[in-house]
């Protein structure tokens, strides 16, 4: 793919120049001669010749006018052609359906991705082809390369420079061609950069890395064009009748020069090359040279991911010194050594079979045709004039012809016949080809006859016992790993005199197997060992979830062969990488620092794949400061490791320094990948960074990872569990929806949810439903019980009790979610039906929340029986008997009426936690013992396991309140900011004017609120006017019911308080103007209403003067002498308040 594209690249370069370059003849024009023979004294002479010159130059002027015209003609003509054939291309790649071949090859998705990048090239090619045809048609037709040549001469000569001397005058145009080819590219190289391989996932460069390999660029064709055109037109000017054999040798000659310094010199200054390290892949690849007889001197690694996703491998080298380069990318994207080395072998057989040799040939033999083609036309003076030009510049069509050469010497190593088919997806190569085009490409990839085949490799050829074992690791199969066990050892191969391959791919098989047993069974049979055999026992331990076991066996390895005579073991950078990550899923930072250590002195810590680890290390067991120190100390800092640290950050809940590694990666010019912007999205996520979200998010679509499953979740999750789920379900809808492809996960599916519930998007909960039903598809248990949390948050009970009936499996929170939903929407009755069921079944039993739930449905509903009921199934499982429930059975008994219950559970808790002394003080406060509630509150104090919050503070001020200890509720007040320094709410300053009105000390009251350092709301003012209400205290009920009004303008409790007061005071007119005034808008006050447990089987809901039950004579009977005794204790007064509040 790279060498195609450089070919077609060098193909319009070529073409190009060749259109605008140029050189002059050795011979002057007649007129310059005429000049020359004035000198001489024949004047005559030069008037005649100037005469026929202009006759010369009109004639001339009119044929190159026919000639440029013609020349504009061809190139349409050849551009409408080649459109042509780019329109059927396109049509083609429109196709929505795979070719046969590849069906069930390549997958949907992938196929999707590389139909949308082709046609994306595809639609850029033509705009650029149109511009360009239109900017050289114009250059053609208004000559305007004749126009740069005689300026190019005019600069010369201004420069101070000879502009009669071919070579300067040829480098002054050539730098003005160059100039007007960089502009006007310019914009066409980064919109396909920047905008289509960015879009599709390819482009990873930064602006100022494109530009810095720009200036690169520039400056090496400043200095190596120089020298090469001189020696061109001085061998052109020279050459004579032999022209093309010189020209030959030296484009020959200039090759093999560029051969060798290009992947030595040039290529490193764009890429950085890094020897593949030690391992079992370049085992296998000096292997397959080793058996093809190829003198393989080196094996690099180029970063090709700073620059593209797209992968590739090559070979270079003369005779014996052959080198090979692997992309980071292809070893990214293969999956396994084997798959990597199958691109190796495909490269390896273009030398095996001459190919190299036979293109390097043809092209040779073509280079010079094409050269003794030139040297027949270059005098031809209708050509040069046909581009504008009255002399024949030497260059010209030199370039021309040499571009096409040079387009095919880089492409020409004979395409795949059948790629990888994940190199294949992974580069999104066109699947779909036009037959107008589909013949020539096959033509160029499918020989005709078939190629010889390879010369056989006894090695390779049968299946070996190492092969075998190899093929039993992947298929983890336990009998014949224990069948080749067998064989090695009755063949002798795993004797201490044969080498250790044997013995390290059994290990290997036993590790992939699972037979743990077996494989240190044989770990301790193996006369030696080496790194391999650590790094593999090291590795298979970590994966199965033994780390320190990992770091054990390896240190007693290290140990055991220290006295062998080869020195033992001597680990490598693999086997440092194994123990690395045995530290960090050990996740003890000492042990990490001690394997550092360890390292340190084996000499590993300059590896920069060591290094790497050790970051990676570091960060996953906290020490994010070491990581940090080890990542900046590195000469060169990828993407992997830079992702280690980030990782490492969020992991250890340090979301502000991950942000921070994350900008110090941008600002070190290395792009991220999807790794690392999973890491980045949950920093902000935790953070609740909302202001980050969309820079985020355009970063992820400016990096091509848009269409990444992954990423996109992560937004997903992101936006919706910090409310913005309108966003998250649009990211849902484009990825889930419209696709169709790709079914949701749970993370997803539960973080909408989440953000549909906490925001009050029922709408949206509700379509996410509506898609997970018509895809018939629930995910799991926890998705169906985040549906009936959201349903019950919203108080949709028959939607939830829908999802709860259709679960075809029930797990204990799928139960405690719909019990607690029916209690808390006041259908008691069927939460505690449904826990009957519960608790009478044969599998799941009631959790503590189970309990919970049904202890405040109890006491919500009244219904002490059931409470009562409750408790003892609570005491006889035991093990439901914690502080939580303890504190709700306080709360219940209290509000039951059954204080001394109450007190009986709190005095026997052993442990009580705040929540208990808080339910306790609360609890006597509600029965008006305010004396108590100051007792247990002085039993906290003096505790000393608990200190007073801010809820206490409120109970026991209101305890006060409701039992008239005004000195004692205000003296709490002052404590809480003095002695605790928690700061009053509205909560406290309602409680203390609450305090203050039940005591009629009004103008306390007032003067408190007019002191409070907030503005009071109708907290405040609603107390105060319930508190005239009893006293009559007019003016001041008229004050805070205007204060309401302004507050609360829509409410009826103020209204209907007011109007109390009214009638308090006998002002029976103004209290029935408030009451039609309220009938007139539309307010009406719902009746107050109470419930009494009947006989404990079933509640009664009553209101005043009810009669609808059948003993309400006997009840009224009850309340008029209970009306009585009271009347007679405490006085007329109190009787009349009674009848009022009543009324």
């Amino acid at each position: 793919m790279t060498r195609e594209a450089s070919g077609a690249a060098a193909d319009k370069v070529g073409r190009r120049s060749g259109a605008m370059v140029a050189e002059r003849q050795h011979a002057k024009p007649a007129a310059r001669s005429g000049v020359m023979a004035d000198e001489d004294g024949d004047s005559d002479k030069f008037e005649e010749e100037e005469w026929d010159d202009d006759a010369q130059s009109q004639r001339g002027g009119a044929r190159q006018s026919r000639q440029a015209k013609w020349g504009d003609c061809f190139m349409i003509l050849m551009y409408i052609f080649e459109t042509y054939l780019d329109i059927r291309q396109h049509r083609a790649l429109k196709l929505p359906t795979l070719p046969k071949p590849l069906v069930g090859v390549i997958s949907g998705e992938k196929f999707e991705r590389s139909r949308a990048y082709s046609l994306d090239k595809s639609k850029f090619h033509f705009i650029h082809e149109a511009v360009t045809i239109l900017m050289d048609t114009t250059i053609l037709y208004y000559r305007v390369l004749p126009w740069v040549w005689k300026k190019s001469g005019e600069l010369a000569t201004n420069a101070g420079l000879n502009a009669e001397n071919e070579i300067l005058h040829t480098l002054a145009f050539l730098a003005g061609v160059m100039i007007w080819s960089q502009i006007t590219d310019l914009p066409f190289s980064l919109y396909s950069t920047f905008v289509i391989e960015a879009k599709h996932g390819f482009n990873k460069q930064t602006i100022w890395l494109f530009i810095r390999d720009m200036i690169k660029g520039i400056l090496l064709s400043i200095l190596l064009g120089p020298p090469i055109v001189a020696a061109i037109i001085i061998i052109v000017q020279n050459g004579g009748s032999y022209l093309a054999i010189y020209l030959w040798g030296f484009m020959f000659a200039l090759s093999l020069v560029m051969m060798t310094i290009y992947p030595i010199v040039i290529a490193p200054l764009f890429n950085k090359f890094t020897p593949l390290p030690e391992g079992v892949l370049r085992e296998k690849i000096e292997k397959l040279a080793a058996s093809l007889s190829f003198p393989l001197k080196k094996l690099f690694v180029v970063d090709g991911s700073t620059r593209s996703s797209h992968s590739n491998a090559y070979m270079y080298g003369f005779f014996k010194n052959k080198r090979i380069v692997l992309y980071d990318t292809l070893i990214q994207q293969c999956s396994s050594e084997d798959e990597i080395v199958s691109v190796i072998a495909h490269e390896l057989g273009h030398w095996k079979l001459n190919h190299t040799v036979y293109s390097f040939v043809a092209v040779q033999l073509l280079m010079f045709l094409q050269f003794g083609g030139y040297t027949l036309v270059r005098n031809s003076k209708d050509l040069f004039e046909s581009f504008g030009f009255e002399d024949q510049p030497v260059i010209i069509g030199l370039i021309i012809f040499q571009a096409d050469a040079f387009a095919k010497n880089l492409g020409y190593a004979p395409q795949l016949r059948a790629a990888l088919v994940k190199l294949q997806e992974e580069n999104l190569s066109a699947m779909n080809t036009d037959p107008c085009l589909q013949a020539p490409m096959l033509s160029l990839s499918t020989p005709s006859s078939p190629p010889p085949p390879l010369p056989p490799r006894r090695a390779t050829t049968a299946p070996t016992p190492v092969s075998l074992l190899r093929g039993a690791a992947d298929r983890r199969d336990a009998p014949l790993t224990s069948a080749l066990h067998a064989a090695l050892l009755k063949s002798g191969a795993l004797d201490r005199t044969q080498p250790l391959t044997a013995s390290n791919s059994l290990l290997h098989a036993y590790l992939q197997c699972g037979l743990l047993s077996d494989a240190l069974r044989l770990l301790d049979e193996m006369p030696r060992r080496d790194a391999a055999t650590c790094a593999s026992l090291v590795s298979a331990l970590c994966r199965l979830g033994a780390p320190l076991d990992a770091i054990r066996a390896y240190m007693d390895m290290l140990t055991q062969d220290a006295d062998d005579e080869d020195g033992g073991l001597r680990p490598n950078e693999f086997t440092a990488a194994a123990l690395l990550q045995a530290c960090g899923l050990a996740k003890v930072a000492r042990l990490g620092r001690m394997v550092h250590g360890h390292l340190v002195t084996s000499g590993f810590c300059c590896d920069p794949f060591v290094v790497g680890s050790l970051v990676n290390t570091y960060a996953k067991v906290g020490d994010v400061v070491s990581a940090e120190k080890l990542l900046l100390g590195m000469d060169s800092r990828d993407v992997v490791s830079w992702t280690a640290q980030l990782s490492g950050c969020v992991l250890n809940g340090m979301l502000a320094e991950a942000l921070k590694v994350f900008v110090m990666m941008l600002e070190d010019n290395v792009l991220p990948n999807n790794v690392t912007m999973l890491s980045v999205i949950q920093a902000c996520s935790l953070m609740g960074e909302s202001g980050l979200f969309s820079s985020l998010h355009a970063l992820v679509v400016r990096l091509g990872l848009e269409n990444d499953v992954s990423v996109v979740n992560s937004l997903i999750i992101m936006y919706a569990k910090n409310g913005f789920v309108e966003v998250a379900t649009g990211l849902f809808e484009d990825l889930y929806l419209r696709r169709g492809d790709v079914c949701p996960n749970s993370d997803v599916l539960s973080a909408l949810l989440f953000g549909c519930t906490v925001s009050g998007s029922l709408k949206y909960g509700k379509g996410i439903h509506a898609h997970l039903i018509k895809m018939n598809d629930l995910p799991s248990i926890s998705i169906e019980n985040s549906l009936m949390g959201m349903y019950a948050r919203f108080e949709q009970v028959d939607a939830a009790y829908v999802v709860f009936k259709g679960m075809q499996i029930k797990d204990i929170v799928s139960w405690n979610t719909m019990i607690s939903c029916l209690a808390k929407s006041d259908h008691v009755d069927e939460a505690l039906e449904l826990f009957s069921i519960l608790h009478g079944g044969d599998g799941l039993v009631p959790d503590f929340v189970t309990v919970l739930s049904v202890v405040q449905a109890c006491s919500n509903a009244g219904l002490l029986q059931q409470g009562q009921m409750l408790h003892g199934y609570i005491i006889k499982s035991g093990s439901l008997y914690d502080v939580s429930i303890c504190n709700a059975l306080i709360s219940m008994y209290a509000k039951l009426g059954r204080i001394d219950f109450s007190e009986q559970i709190f005095e026997q808790m052993d442990i009580k936690d705040i929540v208990s002394w808080n339910s306790m003080i609360n609890a006597y406060g509600i029965h008006g013992d305010g004396l108590s509630s100051l007792r247990i509150f002085n039993e906290l104090q003096d505790d000393g396991t608990c200190s007073p919050n801010a809820i206490t503070f409120v109970s026991v001020i209101s305890a006060c309140s409701h039992s008239g200890l005004v000195s004692e509720g205000y003296r709490c007040f002052q404590s809480m900011k003095n002695d605790y320094g928690i700061e009053p709410s509205m909560d406290h300053y309602a409680s203390v004017v609450d305090l203050l009105g039940r005591s009629g000390r009004f103008a306390e009251a007032e003067q408190f609120i007019r002191n409070m350092p907030v503005h009071p709301n109708s907290s405040i003012w609603g107390p105060l006017l319930a508190a005239c209400s009893l006293y009559g205290n007019i003016d001041l009920a008229e004050k805070a019911a205007i204060e309401l009004s302004i507050l609360e303008p829509e409410s009826d409790i103020w209204r209907v308080s007011l109007s109390n007061v009214y009638a308090v005071v006998g002002r029976w007119k103004d209290s029935a103007k408030i009451r039609t005034e309220m009938k007139r808008v539309g307010l009406k006050k719902e009746a107050g209403w109470s419930f009494v447990d009947v006989g404990g089987v079933e509640g009664f809901k009553f209101v005043a003067a009810d009669t609808r039950h059948g003993d309400s004579e006997q009840i009224y009977a009850v309340l008029r002498s209970m009306n009585k005794h009271m009347a007679d204790v405490a006085g007329d007064v109190h009787q009349s308040s009674l009848v009022s509040v009543i009324s």
